[in-house]
Parts: C-alpha cells; sequence; structure tokens
C-alpha cells in the first residue's frame, strides 16, 4: 500500500495574531503590523491560516487585503516589515478580495506554508476605507501535518 500525508491532529488556533497593530481602524493603502510574535520553535506547525472579521464596512472599487509574513530566523531580530516604499511581495502569503457590500466581511486566507522559527504577521488594507473601529477581529489556524503514514 502506498504512503499517504495525514494530519497528525486538531489544528490549535492562535488569536489575534495582528495584535497591537489597530487593526480596528486600519485606514486605506495602509500596513498594520501585528506586535504579537508566534513561536513556531517547538510546535513546528506547517500551515496556517488567517480568519480576519473587518466589521461593518462598505468597500470600493477592487478591494483586497494582503496578508504578510515576518521571520526572525535568529528568534529576535524580525526583517523590515512592509510599508507603502517597500511592499516586500516576496513575503506575502495570502491575498483576498472583499465584496463592495455594506456588510460585516469575514475572509479567510488559504492555506500557507510557515516557517519553523518566530514570526508576525502584517496586513494590508486595499478595501477603499478604514476599518471601522473595535469591530474587526482575527485568528490563525495553525496545521501540522505527519511526513509519511503508512
Amino acid at each position: 500500500m502506498a504512503n499517504k500525508i495525514t494530519w497528525s491532529g486538531s489544528p490549535a488556533n492562535a488569536t489575534s495574531v495582528l495584535t497591537g497593530n489597530s487593526l480596528g481602524t486600519l485606514g486605506n493603502a495602509a500596513f498594520g503590523i501585528g506586535t504579537t510574535a508566534y513561536d513556531n520553535t517547538s510546535n513546528l506547525d506547517q500551515y496556517a491560516s488567517v480568519t480576519l472579521s473587518l466589521g461593518s464596512i462598505t468597500p470600493t472599487g477592487a478591494a483586497y487585503v494582503s496578508l504578510y509574513l515576518i521571520q526572525s530566523n535568529d528568534g529576535s531580530t524580525y526583517e523590515d516589515a512592509p510599508a507603502t516604499t517597500n511592499p516586500a511581495f516576496h513575503q506575502q502569503v495570502a491575498t483576498c478580495s472583499v465584496q463592495t457590500t455594506a456588510n460585516t466581511h469575514v475572509i479567510s486566507t488559504p492555506w500557507f506554508r510557515i516557517p519553523p522559527n518566530k514570526f508576525k504577521f502584517a496586513l494590508y488594507n486595499a478595501t477603499g476605507v478604514s476599518f471601522t473601529g473595535g469591530n474587526s477581529s482575527n485568528t490563525a489556524t495553525l496545521y501540522t501535518s505527519d511526513d509519511q503514514v503508512n
């Protein structure tokens, strides 16, 4: 029988991965940098997806949000975070469109690979409007798979 890759258990949730970035009031065409780091040196999770609840907003145009990963290879010094003058597209892990309707918008990114070290997230708001204060939240779900199972 051929080997197969399986999940090693239930996913773990790391809530508020964008804490400290004023996500609740992040302006349009602005980056929000998370201050909370996720330490993946022990769990060695391999994948993540992030769910964003953007609160009640009315996006305009070709609205989207982009998620970036900022890593620390030595455990204390983080690479330069993306900014409007340095978007650091090489660290972009997901871009999700946002419907242009007046609504509470909940968006989940596709799964993406995460490094076996400490990292933070950054979010770019391209919805055409600022996020509403106090109504936005976010959660990362982390997954690990077994390499090979018979």
